[in-house]
């Protein structure tokens, strides 16, 4: 993916406050004859992102082509969505069918009309998952913070110098 159409999916994620960015995961080190899903994941908790989409462009028996893609939960390595967006190219739009210049601006527009598609039903399926997710009703108490002192110390401030001062006599 070039790297402007990747800045589409920060700028469909603004209004998202629980996401705070979107990384595109580069091909470095991955294997350009072909990789498992699996790849993908690690990747993504090397570099510290908990969502992890997956989709590329597919095409199935009857010649359909379409987007297809996972949203994944990458600590869990469990799927959360699935999403499939055909690639419909407008007739109406091609002015002359000969001309191989006015099909490919019209499979352009198509793949861009279904990107867009992908890109409006991720973020309304972690819309969906901010709904769900509910602070605890509990009182819990804090991870970082604990009751006891993190040094041990007298109450008496004084003691520990005058047992100190007492051994060197």
């Amino acid at each position: 993916m070039p790297v402007e159409r990747a800045a589409y999916w920060n700028q469909v994620m603004d209004t998202l406050p629980p996401i705070r960015e979107v990384t595109q995961l580069r091909d470095l080190g991955i294997d350009p004859r072909g990789v498992e899903y699996g790849a993908f994941l690690r990747e993504s908790s090397n570099i510290n992102c908990n969502l992890c989409l997956i989709y590329g462009q597919t095409e199935d028996e009857s010649g359909e082509t379409g987007l297809v893609g996972a949203l994944w939960d990458v600590k869990k390595r469990q799927p959360i969505a699935a999403y499939r967006v055909p690639i419909v190219v407008d007739a109406a739009s091609i002015e002359d069918e000969d001309d191989p210049d006015d099909l490919r601006l019209a499979q352009q527009i198509a793949e861009a009309q279904a990107e867009l598609d992908m890109r409006n039903l991720v973020r309304d399926s972690l819309w969906g998952l901010v709904e769900f997710d509910t602070a605890d009703t509990t009182t819990q108490p804090s991870p970082w913070r604990e009751d006891d002192r993190l040094l041990p110390r007298d109450q008496n401030p004084f003691r520990r110098l005058e047992e100190l001062l007492k051994d060197k006599k």
